[in-house]
């Protein structure tokens, strides 16, 4: 797997639309998700633990932390494509800053 797509299955399991403080703030908004109806529930434990770590691993985790501040104060249970863009491209720029940097860390390839 790499770091596009476990970027892309951390952010969908929190919000909806996305294109993902830390660990908290992510446990808080994926259990807030996990309750509108409809959605397929994650788990939150998993995901937020493996998005810190990749965060932190890439040294992203301003920008990490930036989205989930922005994420707990928006309706997830409300689609909105536009909800945190600005910190969510944020993120994504400095993963990918450091993945084309790193190819074959494990933060980029999964492994």
């Amino acid at each position: 797997m790499n770091f596009k797509k476990l970027l892309m299955i951390s952010l969908l399991a929190a919000m909806p639309a996305v294109t993902g403080c830390g660990s908290d703030d992510c446990k808080s908004v994926c259990e807030d998700r996990n309750d509108c109806s409809g959605v397929e529930k994650s788990d939150c434990d998993k995901t937020c633990e493996e998005s810190d770590k990749m965060a932190e691993d890439m040294g992203c985790k301003d920008q990490y932390d930036d989205v989930w501040d922005c994420a707990g104060d928006e309706d997830v249970c409300k689609e909105d494509s536009t909800a945190c863009a600005e910190e969510i491209s944020k993120w994504v720029s400095c993963g990918l800053a450091y993945c084309t940097a790193h190819s074959t860390a494990a933060a980029c390839t999964g492994s």
